[in-house]
C-alpha cells in the first residue's frame, strides 16, 4: 500500500510527484487578491500619514503663533531636567526640563518646550506661556527663533504626490486590461 512519501519515478528517473504531501487540506492562495489588499493597505497607510502629518503641522504652527502673538513672559524655576539619550545612548539627543511658574495667581509645573541645554534644579529660566493653556510653555529664546512655517507641509505634500502617482498608475493599469 503506498504511503504519503512514496514517489513514482518515470523511466528517466525523474518524478512529477512531490516527495511528500502535507496532511490536511491544500492551501489555495489567491495572489491577485493578496496584491489588491497590499495596494489598499499601502494607500490607507499613505492617507493616514498625510492626514496625521498635516494635522501635526497645523498644530505646531498654531502653537508657535499662539505663543508669539498671545504668550506672556514668565520666569520658570527648574524642578527637573533629564538628558534624552541619542540612538547609541553615548551622546545626548536633547533635554527635557520641567519648571514651576505662576500665572494669573495659579502655580503650575509644566514641561518646558524649546529646552536645548541642561539646567540645574532651581535655576531660573526666561520663558513664554500661553495664558489660556499653561501647558504650552517654551523658553523665550525658542519662541523668539520660531515662526509659523510652510515647511511642515513638505513631507505631507510629497506623500500626497506619491499617493496620486500610485492611484494614477492603478487607473492606467486597470484601463489597459
Amino acid at each position: 500500500m503506498p504511503t504519503d512519501t512514496d514517489v513514482t519515478t518515470s523511466a528517466d528517473g525523474s518524478s512529477g510527484e512531490p516527495l511528500s504531501t502535507l496532511r490536511g487540506a491544500p492551501v489555495a492562495v489567491n495572489v491577485p487578491l493578496i496584491k489588491r489588499l497590499g495596494v489598499v493597505l499601502i494607500i490607507l497607510v499613505l492617507v493616514g500619514l498625510i492626514v496625521g502629518l498635516t494635522i501635526g503641522g497645523v498644530h505646531r504652527n498654531a502653537q508657535v503663533t499662539r505663543l508669539r502673538d498671545h504668550g506672556v513672559p514668565v520666569t520658570v524655576a527648574i524642578t527637573q531636567c533629564e538628558v534624552l539619550a541619542g540612538g547609541t545612548a553615548a551622546t545626548p539627543a536633547g533635554y527635557s526640563c520641567s519648571g514651576a511658574f505662576s500665572i494669573g495667581g495659579h502655580r503650575h509645573d509644566e514641561v518646558i518646550g524649546g529646552t536645548d541645554t541642561f539646567h540645574r534644579t532651581g535655576q531660573m529660566v526666561r520663558a513664554v506661556v500661553d495664558p489660556q493653556d499653561p501647558a504650552l510653555l517654551s523658553t523665550a529664546d525658542a519662541v523668539a527663533g520660531e515662526q509659523s512655517s510652510a515647511s511642515v507641509y513638505v513631507i505631507p505634500i510629497i506623500l500626497f504626490v506619491a499617493l496620486l502617482g500610485l492611484v494614477g498608475l492603478l487607473v492606467v493599469r486597470r484601463r489597459a486590461f
